[in-house]
């Protein structure tokens, strides 16, 4: 049996007070580990990438030398759709009075689309309209889109009236439907979640120490502190190799 007399509580102050830096990083970092396990998001995103000249391979890749007339302004986007969040997009969170398509606000003749990449075979299908104007994508009925999982289409067409792309739909449970990241962010936002939190831990490591040697006093890490310290620093890294990179890119 344990007994709370005054010396155990004045223990517990003193072993708080000597390690009240150390508790407010570790609290900060548990914050962000129970959130990311615990708290189920889906965050659909897509991501272009527009190529304006197209060498001669690039055309007969795309099976369009089969075209029956002389086209102009041939260009090529790229498109990028995939899942950042932890809880999986399925077929029925496709919103079917609200498809998921990409649209130019101009004029443009959609000529060829072809799959570049994807997470899992037969996962995410693009399909063209009638008018060859509208690109709508589908999930397939027996799978989802887990974290990180999506597929990556090139998109050939030619341009009569110059407009953006942009991507039109809902997703169920959410506002919206796929939200833009421009290329440049997708790795870049990625790594700050982990380089944020480790540098908060490494710069509270080095305040104690500065701290430590402004007094003239020995710099001490308990065993457990350094192991703390360790798993912490190899949980984010295992973290951010595993869910937050594309690796099927």
């Amino acid at each position: 049996m344990i007994e709370f007399n005054n010396s155990f509580f004045s223990k517990v102050y003193n072993w708080l007070s000597g390690n009240a830096l150390l508790l407010f990083l570790l609290s900060i970092i548990s914050s962000i580990i129970i959130g990311y396990l615990f708290v189920k998001e889906k965050k659909p995103y897509y991501s272009l990438k527009e190529v304006d000249v197209l060498s001669l391979s690039d055309i007969r890749g795309a099976g369009l030398q089969r075209v029956g007339y002389q086209v102009e302004n041939l260009k090529r986007v790229n498109v990028l759709l995939w899942n950042q969040g932890n809880d999986y997009i399925s077929n029925k969170d496709f919103v079917k009075t609200s498809p998921i398509r990409l649209v130019n606000l101009g004029v443009v003749k959609i000529l060829s689309v072809k799959l570049r990449s994807c997470s899992r075979n037969e996962l995410l299908f693009a399909s063209v309209d009638s008018d060859s104007s509208i690109i709508e994508f589908s999930i397939s009925e027996s799978d989802v889109m887990e974290r990180n999982d999506g597929a990556s289409f090139d998109v050939y067409y030619e341009q009569k009236n110059s407009g953006d792309w942009v991507m039109e739909g809902r997703i169920k449970g959410l506002p919206e439907g796929f939200k833009y990241k421009h290329p440049s962010q997708i790795n870049r936002d990625n790594l700050l979640m982990v380089i944020v939190p480790l540098s908060v831990l490494i710069f509270g490591v080095l305040i104690r120490v500065v701290v430590l040697l402004s007094l003239k006093k020995k710099v001490v890490f308990r065993i457990w502190e350094l192991m703390m310290l360790s798993v912490t620093i190899i949980l984010f890294i295992y973290i951010y190799c595993n869910d937050y990179i594309l690796h099927w890119l």
